[in-house]
């Protein structure tokens, strides 16, 4: 199971984009600890490795108001918008840096 996989829906169980955006961001602004993101989504061990890979991406953004690209990407790939419909896909957009 791929974090990115349950996030645009591919595997089961999905997590909501907006769920995850918030649980992340909340992370980030340290209002929520590493930890209680795992346990609220249900992340499993092979899942943390690309959720800390989001949220590094995250932290290195300077302008904070373009974490919208990342979550774009990920809501074009829940609907299936190409090229965003694969956990390639997405994964190469966010951690590659080309979301930022």
């Amino acid at each position: 199971m791929g974090l990115y996989s349950r996030l645009i829906g591919i595997e089961d169980p999905k997590i909501p984009i907006h769920v995850f955006r918030a649980l992340v961001n909340e992370w980030k602004r340290g209002k929520l600890a590493r930890a209680q993101v795992i346990d609220n989504l249900s992340i499993a061990a092979s899942e943390e490795v690309e959720l800390d890979a989001i949220k590094a991406a995250m932290d290195q953004l300077v302008d904070p108001t373009t974490t919208d690209e990342l979550f774009d990407a990920l809501v074009c790939g829940e609907r299936g918008i190409k090229p965003y419909n694969s956990e390639t896909a997405i994964k190469q957009r966010i951690e590659d840096g080309t979301v930022l």
